[in-house]
């Protein structure tokens, strides 16, 4: 969802960028016997990586392609030391979640995703002495708010480290009496803005306006908002200030394993497909 609101993930200009740059970090394309393709975005530590895309496109006859392409991506990516595999799936799509079940990924998570057309003007107004840009020191700080607000289970999962590594990613925090409350990540795009918002709950109406406010210096576009589903104070205030629901993801995760290459996939570049691709994999159904 996020690489098609900025507008920038162009599949086989990232595989071919990558080949003939010989990266080995940040975006991987594995090909399949020359009937698909799939490709992985690097997460800061090198130790975990989103699944972007895949092609071709679901239908009946390529279940066993994606199957495939996904048991060679994790091998791949697992003798290459990252240990968690991440993936967003619109939970309507009860066929491809069965198939990544099949691989060993399983969801942890669920997040809604909203959408603001403009900014009210009121917003503009929002108390704004709290926020700065991040900086280093505020690692301490940002997991103590992340330990107060996420649920064990998810954190055993994402880890502070794993930052996915976004383009043009800017961040800010609020600090008050010396502890951080709230966290923004905003991403600026050429087809809307993305927000991630972590917010104390004791916060949130007041500070969500303000991390709106942020965008004021961003060309206007419509704005993407993500509320996990154990956020119900961010999903309602969202609502509150006018953003719209959009559609439910599943958020899933594979642990990998070390073992014995196949050589079904091999991170090659291929500049052949056989059906449409899918960006960010959820998007098939749209």
């Amino acid at each position: 969802m996020e690489s098609v609101i900025w507008g920038s993930h162009r599949p086989l200009v990232k595989a071919l960028g990558s080949y003939l740059t010989f990266n080995r970090r940040g975006v991987y394309t594995f090909v399949l016997d020359g009937q698909g393709f799939i490709q992985g975005r690097d997460r800061a530590s090198g130790l975990a990586c989103d699944i972007v895309y895949i092609a071709p496109s679901w239908d009946d006859s390529s279940e066993g392609i994606w199957y495939h392409l996904l048991e060679g991506f994790c091998v791949e990516k697992g003798e290459e030391r990252a240990r968690r595999i991440f993936v967003k799936l619109r939970e309507e799509e009860s066929e491809e979640v069965e198939v990544f079940r099949q691989v060993g990924f399983r969801g942890y998570a669920r997040r809604q995703i909203f959408r603001l057309d403009e900014i009210p003007p009121k917003m503009l107004d929002a108390d704004k002495r709290s926020l700065r840009p991040r900086r280093a020191g505020d690692e301490w700080g940002l997991q103590r708010l992340y330990s107060s607000v996420t649920p064990r289970p998810v954190q055993q999962v994402e880890r502070p480290e794993d930052t996915p590594l976004y383009p043009m990613m800017r961040e800010y925090v609020a600090q008050e009496e010396g502890e951080i409350i709230a966290h923004f990540c905003l991403m600026p795009g050429k087809e809307g803005h993305w927000m991630r918002a972590v917010i104390h709950p004791q916060a949130e109406k007041r500070l969500i306006r303000s991390g709106l406010w942020l965008f004021s210096a961003f060309q206007a576009r419509p704005i993407y908002c993500e509320a996990r589903g154990y956020e119900e104070g961010l999903r309602s205030e969202l609502r509150e200030i006018g953003f719209e629901y959009l559609f439910e993801e599943l958020l899933m995760v594979k642990h990998t394993t070390a073992r014995a290459k196949v050589p079904a996939a091999q991170p090659v570049v291929s500049l052949e497909t056989k059906a449409e691709g899918v960006p960010t994999v959820s998007s098939s159904k749209r």
